[in-house]
């Protein structure tokens, strides 16, 4: 609910995919969103497709297209079969939290110490007693790797997160998000985002590496894993070699799909 005269907050809420309510008039206070909080794969396609047109009208493409970039349009069916095109990028912004893994989409796997973790994503078992940082209640949150890393990430790439074994971790594969910007950066500059959608202060900045630049990767769209994929499993599939994931590196599409696989026993 919009209250009148908020027309900076009506419109933030239009672009980040609020709609109004059919049948409400364009002065409506009221906007409403589709939130579809899943990974949308093959598998559960037909079903994502019947749950978004019986909740909101929309209806996607009968199959699901093969990926070619964050930015490619894709078809769609408004309400009232009025067809439209919308990119990718916009598409799971509307229905956020969400990520279309359309064919042939590669992305990243990263290593996160646990508490680190906990203050990114809330995902332990237990729930903490403190305060949670500012970066858990942002829709963007930062994420901090070495400077020379910068070329290991892409834009409108899957991020997946690996909670390090480090510390009380849990050597699992625990969340998955989209990378929105990748920004190689001087350590003082990165420093008020981090601490605004980030985990790290600035003591912990200078460990991650002696270079005096970072790699700062910007990613929306999280969604913690209901089912933590363990390291041996991580094995299996292909993606843990002997290093134990201690450096970021790049994931093939089908390596991520097994990964969402096992993290689920039903859709």
């Amino acid at each position: 609910y919009v209250n009148e005269g908020q027309s900076t907050t009506r419109q933030l809420a239009i672009s980040h995919g609020f709609t109004l309510p059919e049948g409400e008039a364009n002065s409506s206070h009221k906007l409403q969103r589709l939130c579809v909080r899943r990974a949308i794969t093959e598998k559960n396609w037909e079903s994502t497709r019947h749950q978004i047109e019986t909740r909101s009208g929309i209806q996607l493409p009968e199959n699901m297209p093969n990926y070619t970039s964050h930015s490619q349009l894709i078809e769609i069916l408004l309400p009232g079969k009025r067809s439209t095109q919308i990119s990718l990028s916009d598409l799971e912004r509307y229905f956020s939290p969400a990520i279309f893994m359309l064919p042939g989409r590669d992305g990243v796997i990263v290593s996160i110490k646990h508490d680190f973790s906990e203050d990114m994503f809330r995902s332990g078992p237990q729930s903490s007693l403190l305060s949670p940082p500012q970066a858990i209640l942002r829709r963007e949150r930062v994420y901090v790797s070495s400077g020379r890393t910068r070329n290991v990430f892409t834009e409108g790439a899957p991020i997946l997160f690996y909670e390090s074994l480090d510390g009380r971790g849990r050597g699992s594969v625990i969340a998955i998000g989209r990378i929105t910007q990748v920004r190689v950066m001087k350590k003082h500059e990165a420093e008020p985002s981090i601490k605004a959608r980030g985990v790290l202060n600035s003591r912990l900045l200078d460990l991650i590496s002696s270079d005096p630049h970072v790699t700062e990767v910007t990613f929306d769209n999280i969604l913690v894993l209901d089912k933590p994929v363990e390291l041996p499993t991580l094995r299996r599939i292909g993606v843990a070699d002997g290093a134990n994931l201690v450096r970021a590196k790049k994931v093939a599409f089908t390596k991520i799909l097994e990964i969402l696989n096992e993290s689920t026993s039903h859709d």
